[in-house]
């Protein structure tokens, strides 16, 4: 790690434990400092934990922008979860059962409940309950978004609040078949949850640290994780009691124990949150792949995408997709030239209509080249820093056996 990412580091430890640290670190660090609390939304966390005195080193300007950005998120988040502890009171005047997942319930094991950033809120139905919900949310201003999606539809709220209406919980294509068993009986297993002074459900202790491993493991293959995700199960961790034995027996189960292992040997590494059981011991994960994993994490940012470069992105995409080619040039080659279910709604037209796809390639072409005037310098630069990011992924997923 980098000494600004070990600032980092002990600042998300120094919030778990509710302290403040005194920095000495010069203006240079402590602006990357800034920098990559933002990619990761973790700036209340950060923020929160740096004693005052060592603002002496920032940048006025910078820290008044830092600041404001982070009271302005503040209140989004306060606003946020309003809004979804109204929806929750609504759909339950309707008769619907709904279990709250991720973030709106994570956000309580906080430091503060805003810190936790959200700009979407999960929640899971019964498959049967899908057209009720949708059409309660359409009534009440929501914008829906289904996309085809086999695991989750997407609501946009008036005050720009996006709810994911999520019929199942996990994409079974992403892992291995043993998967589908997880879902069974999990509204039997439910407990309790409080938001706001509003009753609902969510998911059990094992079955809720479950589904963060699966998430987890989904965003490595797909797109990567960052800081954020970590310190959910870190605090999470800390705050819940886990049946490690029924949790280990899960883990082997489903195929991910390595990876698992791999963040639970990271959360004693660097957060120092022990697992009270020895779990995994089949699995040796050595310091190369700790640090592999770590690695992985910084450059993914919030939403795995901190690396990549607008208008690359779906190179990243179609590998993460395990849609292999094996050269360098049948990769360029797939790029430029991409197959329809590719192509962006900008070539609607190609998509419609297969004989238009050379005209779509043109245009695509020309909108890297010219429009966007990447040029050809800059779109081999691009292009090589793009397959640096998936020679990075890739490795991750063989070393962790996903």
């Amino acid at each position: 790690m980098e000494q600004y990412q070990k600032v980092i580091v002990n600042l998300l430890k120094s919030s778990i434990d509710r302290k403040k640290i005194k920095l000495e670190e010069n203006s240079d660090c402590l602006n990357k400092v800034i920098n990559e609390s933002k990619q990761h939304e973790i700036s209340s966390l950060v923020y929160s934990s740096i004693d005052r005195n060592s603002f002496k080193f920032v940048d006025n300007g910078v820290l008044n922008e830092w600041r404001q950005k982070i009271l302005k998120e503040n209140l989004i988040q306060i606003q946020n979860i309003n809004s979804i502890a109204k929806l929750i009171e609504g759909l339950d005047q309707q008769g619907i059962e709904i279990i709250l997942l991720k973030g709106v319930v994570l956000r309580n094991f906080y430091p503060r409940p805003e810190y936790r950033t959200m700009c979407d809120a999960d929640i899971l139905i019964k498959p049967q309950d899908y057209l009720l919900v949708k059409n309660y949310l359409i009534k009440n201003g929501c914008k829906c978004y289904e996309n085809n999606h086999p695991i989750h539809a997407g609501f946009m709220c008036s005050n720009q609040l996006y709810i994911e209406v999520h019929w199942k919980l996990i994409n079974d294509s992403y892992l291995n078949e043993s998967v589908k068993n997880f879902e069974k009986d999990i509204w039997k297993r439910t407990i309790e949850f409080n938001i706001c002074g509003v009753k609902c459900k969510t998911l059990c202790n094992e079955d809720f640290l479950m589904h963060m491993c699966f998430h987890m493991a989904v965003h490595a293959k797909y797109k990567g994780f960052g800081l954020r995700q970590l310190y959910d199960m870190a605090v999470f961790v800390k705050n819940k009691n886990i049946d490690w034995t029924s949790f280990d027996n899960k883990i082997s189960l489903y195929g991910i124990s390595k990876f698992i292992k791999g963040i639970f040997e990271l959360l004693n590494k660097i957060f120092d949150i022990n697992i009270q059981e020895n779990i995994l011991t089949s699995e040796f994960i050595s310091e190369q792949e700790i640090q592999l994993l770590l690695t992985n994490i910084f450059a993914a940012g919030v939403h795995g995408e901190k690396e990549e470069i607008d208008g690359f992105k779906q190179l990243c995409w179609i590998e993460a997709n395990q849609q292999y080619v094996n050269t360098n040039i049948k990769k360029l080659f797939r790029f430029i030239f991409p197959p329809r279910a590719l192509l962006s709604h900008r070539y609607k037209y190609a998509k419609e209509n297969f004989l238009l796809l050379p005209i779509a390639w043109i245009h695509h072409a020309i909108r890297g080249i010219f429009i966007r005037k990447y040029g050809v310098v800059k779109i081999i630069k691009y292009y090589k820093i793009t397959l640096d990011i998936i020679d990075k992924r890739k490795k991750l997923i063989k070393t962790f056996e996903l």
